[in-house]
């Protein structure tokens, strides 16, 4: 079982597929958006570690509105945020960003997460922020990184050629001190994320793998609404009809039992085929 992130998880989109391996994802509606804006950038010469590096700036701008209580400007320039690293992502396919800004950019989003989750649920509750902001982070991190998780295994018995961020440094950069603790601190945390996500699945499937498991596209479609912009969505329409809180409240519910409603599903489904 695969226990190590094998590649940089924001470049799995860029995988083309053909006709016959594709299926309806919700994604191509985001890249619908995005792709103008990545051409614009590809032609001003704009690399992705830049438009990362742009996106971790409105991380913060995002988290200091929401302490602010101005939720609007709050949800705006994360889904802004979102935006960027959504281009500076596709922008890879232009522009090959470097080693160092694809370890900055996993890490900053996994942190990111952290650091929003901590600024919603400090201004949204008075008592049990600890719990919520715990919560919140893991359920927006873990519903995400189990789509990618299921996708990559999809890829890969497609034989897809994927790139991995858990390769040896070599050359000049295996001497490079940043480099190096970025890569440490991308491999603990993401190896802790996959392990977790790889223990999910074995309870799932159980000892051993059936035919098919990770190639059924009516699952992996319904999965793909689990992408980041379509939680920031859910959570900002639920906070503009009600409030902040239980906007919050409302979010981990639904987005909590949309994802394990795809659990009980897929492991339904090939109980069925098993015992026919």
């Amino acid at each position: 079982m695969l226990y190590i992130i094998p590649m940089a998880s924001k470049q799995l989109d860029s995988v083309s597929l053909t006709d016959e391996q594709a299926f309806p994802d919700a994604g191509r509606w985001v890249q619908a958006v995005v792709r103008p804006a990545v051409k614009l950038m590809a032609a001003m010469g704009l690399s992705p570690d830049l438009v990362w590096l742009a996106a971790g700036f409105f991380t913060l701008v995002s988290g200091f509105f929401f302490v602010c209580t101005d939720f609007f400007l709050g949800f705006f320039f994360l889904l802004l945020q979102t935006y960027l690293e959504l281009c500076g992502n596709f922008l890879v396919e232009k522009h090959p960003p470097t080693l160092m800004g694809e370890y900055f950019n996993e890490i900053l989003d996994f942190m990111g997460l952290l650091f929003i989750s901590f600024c919603i649920a400090n201004v949204a509750f008075e008592s049990f922020r600890l719990i919520v902001v715990l919560f919140l982070w893991a359920s927006l991190l873990f519903q995400n990184s189990y789509r990618e998780y299921f996708y990559w295994n999809y890829l890969k018995e497609l034989n897809k050629r994927l790139t991995s961020l858990s390769r040896p440094l070599d050359g000049e950069a295996a001497s490079f001190k940043l480099l190096i603790f970025l890569r440490k601190f991308y491999l603990y945390t993401h190896t802790t994320l996959w392990k977790t996500l790889g223990w999910i699945d074995n309870r799932l499937h159980g000892p051993s793998i059936p035919t098919g498991w990770y190639q059924d596209r009516w699952l992996l479609s319904r999965q793909s609404y689990l992408r980041r912009p379509f939680q920031w969505i859910l959570l900002a329409l639920l906070t503009w009809v009600t409030d902040l809180g239980i906007g919050v409240l409302f979010f981990l519910i639904l987005s909590n039992a949309y994802w394990f409603s795809l659990m009980a599903i897929r492991v339904s489904k090939f109980r069925t085929l098993t015992n026919h």
